[in-house]
């Protein structure tokens, strides 16, 4: 076979395996997506059951939005009546707009907090954890959620889900508590 039947075969082969990458590269650049691990919850320093009030994706920032919640019930910590937060989607990538966080998540959520202190439970095969370039958004209280895992919000359909949930947090954390 010469150069240019070579030729011929190699470029539809790299073309297509190019779109292939190019097409897929947003879903997520962790190596294993890690299921949320209950006990990651002692993380947080404010968990609450609230609904979404605004949301901005910060695009000169990676992977990374500002999320504000009413609060409608605390379960631990302190808050006001309004939280706002900087979510580090560690799955690299954010909904574009508050239509399509709403399309994912609802609107009505329990969540956890942690903050900007705090350090993220790491389990898994990959973290990463990009440098803000906003000093401001640093200093924000941070949704936890452990790298290439999912956050810790979760949808709420009636007040019993959260309340199961809630319980069954305190009831981890007392048990881990006797274990020490």
């Amino acid at each position: 076979m010469n150069h240019t039947v070579n030729n011929r075969i190699k470029c539809p082969i790299v073309a297509a395996y190019i779109a292939l990458m190019v097409s897929t590269g947003g879903a997520s650049a962790c190596i294993a997506h890690v299921p949320f691990h209950a006990p990651d919850t002692k993380a947080a320093n404010i968990v609450f059951s609230g609904e979404i009030k605004s949301y901005r994706k910060l695009h000169e920032e990676f992977a990374s939005a500002v999320v504000t919640f009413n609060v409608t019930q605390i379960y631990r910590g302190n808050a006001g009546s309004e939280v706002t937060a900087l979510w580090q989607n560690s799955t690299f990538s954010v909904p574009e707009d508050l239509v399509e966080f709403t399309a994912l998540f609802g609107s009505r959520l329990v969540v956890g907090i942690t903050s900007h202190k705090t350090r993220l439970p790491l389990r898994g095969p990959s973290a990463t954890f990009m440098p803000l370039n906003d000093e401001e958004l640093s200093s924000l209280p941070r949704i936890l959620q452990a790298p290439c895992s999912d956050p810790f919000m979760f949808r709420t359909k009636d007040a019993d889900d959260i309340l199961t949930f809630v319980e069954f947090t305190n009831h981890l954390g007392a048990i881990q508590k006797m274990w020490r």
